[in-house]
């Protein structure tokens, strides 16, 4: 069994945790606490009323549309999904295949998860493609969004990552001091922490610590990937 803990360390407007455990089978559960910061939770409040939208009315984050939106994925099934707070959404998702959550249906495009048996050693590998990331960014309620469409890269590969940067800092900028959304932007990471029940044998990628790999990504990096990333852990499970 795996136990992943993805850490989005994004200070120019959200913190994300995620626990992800994933048996032998492939199946298991994630668990998800997003929390938006001040600037992010002002600037999306005023799109929303500026588009019709009555965010003043409740919490940013509708549950009742997620746990449906969770509902009709043929490999997700809600747990829990809750807002305790305006700012705070709580997930929990149970899944019976990792590697078919993330399927990437384009014609000879690289599955996001695969996992690979050779004897007692199993190995875990992610690889990260623009399509890839579109796949999980398509789970979330504010893809294809204006919302969406306001704070995500176009998707036909035009825009660089210090581009994306400086178009994050521009649309922020009237939310935060002077030159501090920039550099909050350039200083926002993904990293990801996988721990195996087993010995490590390799891992591509990361860094080696103890009885854990770690992987980090930028933010911006990430949503405007142009070349395929791979990132894998292989371990004995005896």
């Amino acid at each position: 069994m795996l136990a992943i803990c993805a850490v989005t360390v994004f200070s120019a407007g959200c913190a994300v945790q995620q626990d992800l455990v994933i048996a032998g089978d492939g199946g298991g559960t994630t668990d998800l606490a997003v929390d938006l910061d001040t600037m992010l939770y002002e600037y999306i409040t005023d799109l929303l009323i500026s588009i019709g939208g009555h965010p003043e009315d409740g919490d940013l984050f509708d549950t009742g549309e997620l746990r449906t939106a969770f509902e009709t994925h043929p490999e997700l099934r809600p747990v829990s999904v809750q807002s305790p707070e305006p700012r705070r959404l709580e997930l929990s998702l149970q899944f019976s295949d990792i590697e078919r959550v993330f399927e990437t249906p384009a014609a000879g495009a690289e599955d996001l998860f695969e996992i690979e048996e050779n004897g007692a050693e199993r190995t875990l590998r992610v690889v990260l493609t623009a399509e890839g990331v579109r796949q999980i960014l398509s789970l979330s309620p504010l893809y294809d969004t204006m919302i969406g469409d306001a704070l995500l890269p176009p998707d036909d590969g035009a825009m660089s990552a210090d581009q994306y940067r400086d178009y994050l800092a521009w649309a922020l900028e009237e939310y935060a001091e002077p030159g501090e959304a920039g550099e909050r932007i350039g200083n926002a990471r993904i990293e990801v922490r996988i721990k195996p029940e087993g010995e490590i044998v390799s891992q591509e990628g990361g860094d080696l610590a103890e009885d854990e790999v770690r992987y980090s990504i930028g933010l911006t990096e990430l949503l405007t990937l142009r070349e395929p990333r791979t990132y894998s852990v292989t371990y004995r499970t005896d």
